[in-house]
């Protein structure tokens, strides 16, 4: 109860502090997918909520039965889990913890490039050991991996090959449970279809804030697109995993938005993961 509490807090304290101009987007700041849709995880079963104490942070996608992948930015957070499974946060499916992450080494925060991150799922283990006959003694913990239990619910998503380019123009889907205009978190996970952008596009709306480079994918679509609080998320084509929720616009409002490019670090995730 006390761990959590001050987890929930560091929270707050993270989220209300003022970001920079249109960095990545944080939590708690008001955004949306843009005219998304309600989504089922039987259509998106690598789909992942990653929650800090409790509370719905960011998403993530099953990339083994043992290993998650999401933004380096979102794993700043204390306590962090990981709920497969299921269409809404903070219910339903299972829950695993993250025992371990492992952050892409030319990972910049000020520049959001290489935002990338894979999360190693385990559960905690306490281990009581008495320092006197009746005194209280104390806790040790370790971590023993449990993996993601695979069925047609819980799935890992495809990578690309190294050093794919999607072509501009390709139709890819976002999903995740950033706010909606209604809700500040929709309980039930939100999809939004939209397509791939040449990077040109991107360095022409976003570029004032950073440069666009060869990790980061762009894409978008006028009126459509994800937002606040689906940082992490996949952005996928037929199943295989090009893109993951980084940074954009702070009002969302622009025609495209910038994520993580999934082929360019492909070797990096399988060789760390096993995937």
């Amino acid at each position: 109860m006390v761990r959590a509490l001050v987890a929930l807090l560091c929270l707050q304290a993270c989220a209300l502090a003022a970001p920079r101009a249109a960095t990545q987007w944080p939590r708690r700041v008001r955004g949306r997918i843009i005219n998304g849709t309600d989504a089922s995880v039987a259509d998106f079963p690598w789909m992942l909520s990653m929650e800090a104490a409790g509370q719905q942070w960011c998403g993530a996608s099953v990339v083994s039965g043992s290993w998650a992948l999401t933004a380096a930015h979102c794993v700043s957070a204390p306590y962090l889990t990981l709920r497969a499974g299921s269409s809404t946060w903070g219910s339903g499916g299972v829950v695993r913890d993250v025992s371990h992450t492992v952050i892409h080494e030319h990972f910049d925060y000020y520049a959001m490039t290489y935002d990338f991150a894979v999360l190693h799922v385990g559960h905690y283990v306490y281990r009581f050991k008495l320092q006197f006959l009746y005194a209280a003694g104390r806790y040790n913990s370790s971590t023993v991996s449990e993996p993601f239990p695979l069925g047609p619910n819980v799935q890992p998503v495809g990578l690309p090959p190294d050093g794919y380019e999607p072509p501009a123009g390709l139709p890819v889907t976002a999903t995740g449970w950033g706010a909606t205009e209604e809700v500040w978190y929709p309980d039930v996970l939100q999809r939004v279809d939209v397509q791939v952008l040449d990077r040109s596009v991107c360095q022409e709306h976003l570029g004032s804030i950073h440069t666009v480079t060869a990790s980061m994918l762009c894409a978008g679509h006028e009126g459509h697109g994800a937002c606040h609080g689906d940082s992490g998320s996949p952005l996928v084509h037929n199943g295989t995993q090009l893109g993951t929720v980084s940074w954009g616009q702070p009002a969302c409002d622009g025609p495209a938005a910038v994520y993580g490019n999934v082929a360019s670090v492909s070797s990096w995730i399988r060789n760390t993961t096993g995937a």
